[in-house]
């Protein structure tokens, strides 16, 4: 049976572009479980998350009660924590299009070096439009 969690910590890779407007349009959105996100660079990261995945390389996401979902499980259950996702995050489990989440998402992932780099040239652009009152945009 699964519990639901009362709020899902995202490991996520700092310098990377693509993560980094991930995190941005997450917080964005309204969230039915709230969602924080920890640098995988950050110190702290190395105590709490031993025997994880090497953390950085794949994204990876806790409950408070340390369950964890990686890679594709991972980005669905960040899109379950939103109001406006949820339904969408359930019908990418069902049999018929998890095969299509995980392949989007790994071409995604693979890709990310990349995507960033096209994302960088125009981070300044980007960041100029972003809602910054949270504190959040220059991370």
């Amino acid at each position: 049976m699964f519990a639901s969690p009362a709020n899902l910590t995202v490991i996520y890779d700092p310098n990377c572009e693509l993560c980094r407007r991930c995190k941005h349009w997450i917080h964005s959105q309204q969230q039915l479980v709230p969602v924080r996100f920890v640098e995988a660079t950050d110190p702290s990261v190395a105590s709490w998350a031993r025997g994880l995945v090497p953390v950085g390389d794949e994204l990876v996401v806790v409950s408070e009660a340390g369950a964890t979902w990686f890679g594709p499980d991972a980005f669905i259950m960040c899109l379950w924590a939103l109001e406006r996702h949820r339904t969408f995050a359930g019908r990418l489990q069902t049999q018929g299009l998890a095969h299509l989440a995980k392949g989007a998402f790994h071409a995604l992932s693979g890709n990310r070096s990349a995507i960033s780099a096209l994302l960088g040239s125009q981070s300044s652009a980007y960041r100029e439009h972003q809602d910054c009152s949270d504190g959040l945009c220059g991370t």
